[in-house]
């Protein structure tokens, strides 16, 4: 499945680019078009800043959440076998150590393709959205027009989608991409040979590539 479709058909988004580091309840600005960007420095980053910000949770209560968050738990998707292939551009703007390999030792723009596979999920679960939900109700307009100061829809990061990397090659680029390899001391989950292609699927290493958003505005568990 393309990625194109695979988002259109599940309704997800990309990540922000060149943004490796990215955990569930983030927020995030929908713009009308483009990707999804962070939302703007000195605002709150993340959910659980906000209550914590507006005083409706202790420091004990934000820990424990984060914690949560941050974490590197994940399950297989439902759609775990698919196979997401990537465009080139995708590619250039994906900040993941394996494509940076590629990225630094070797061009993009030869005959070397990318996809995702193996799909695994990270999940707000219901308690959390309880919780948010409850959290969210007790801030007023005020509050929250006071906090970001421009109104405009803000968004929250529910689940995190994460891959496999399959990167398959021409075999005559066997000989350079087995160097380049060896010079970073990467080694591949499984490699081998399909029709006149070299095939090499890498760990995803926590690093998620696409993500489930919902409006704060009417959020409901």
């Amino acid at each position: 499945m393309r990625l194109r479709k695979f988002r259109k058909t599940y309704g997800l988004e990309l990540l922000p680019s060149s943004h490796a580091e990215i955990s569930l309840g983030d927020l995030v600005w929908r713009p009308s078009q483009g990707r999804v960007k962070l939302v703007r420095r000195g605002l709150p980053s993340h959910v659980y800043n906000v209550f914590l910000q507006l005083k409706k949770i202790t420091d004990a209560e934000w820990n424990k959440a984060m914690r949560f968050f941050e974490s590197e738990k994940t399950q297989p998707a439902k759609l775990a076998e698919s196979k997401i292939s990537t465009d080139r551009s995708f590619a250039t703007s994906f900040s993941h150590k394996i494509l940076d390999l590629f990225k630094n030792d070797l061009s993009v723009e030869r005959e070397v393709d990318f996809s995702f596979g193996k799909l695994e999920v990270q999940v707000l679960s219901k308690a959390w959205r309880l919780k948010i939900e409850q959290l969210l109700e007790e801030i007023s307009a005020t509050e929250w027009e006071q906090l970001f100061r421009r109104p405009r829809p803000v968004h929250m990061i529910t689940e995190l989608y994460y891959g496999n990397i399959t990167i398959l090659a021409d075999r005559k680029l066997t000989l350079e991409l087995e160097a380049s390899l060896a010079r970073h001391f990467e080694q591949a989950l499984h490699k081998y040979t399909e029709d006149n292609n070299q095939v090499y699927e890498f760990c995803h290493n926590q690093v998620p590539f696409a993500m489930r958003i919902e409006a704060l505005e009417g959020f409901r568990a």
